[in-house]
């Protein structure tokens, strides 16, 4: 399946952009990824395969999330449900089709 180009989050559509050069925290940490809720951008880093793709571009969904809904969620925790989640849609195939199916 090709990789996204944009993402919808609670209305707002944000472009994804995948940067081949590494970019840092404030803290000088190297990132997978980041989002910019004000610009409606999302940052990913080419180097991340397919797997971790999927974690990171819905780890900075619940981020965008986050933002939009006024709640705080640690990074940790952020990191940990976003993992969580995608395993379980990911074991749950159907289950994930009836979520976003219209006539549900």
């Amino acid at each position: 399946m090709k990789r996204p180009d944009k993402l919808r989050i609670i209305g707002k559509t944000y472009r994804i952009k995948y940067y081949r050069r590494p970019f840092y925290d404030d803290d000088g940490s190297e990132l997978n990824g980041h989002i910019w809720p004000e610009q409606q951008i999302i940052k990913v880093a080419e180097k991340v395969g397919d797997a971790l793709l999927r974690e990171v571009l819905l780890h900075e969904a619940m981020h965008g999330i986050e933002q939009d809904m006024g709640v705080k969620i640690s990074e940790a925790d952020l990191t940990r449900m976003a993992a969580g989640v995608l395993a379980l849609l990911t074991d749950n195939p159907d289950f994930a089709a009836y979520l976003v199916s219209k006539d549900a």
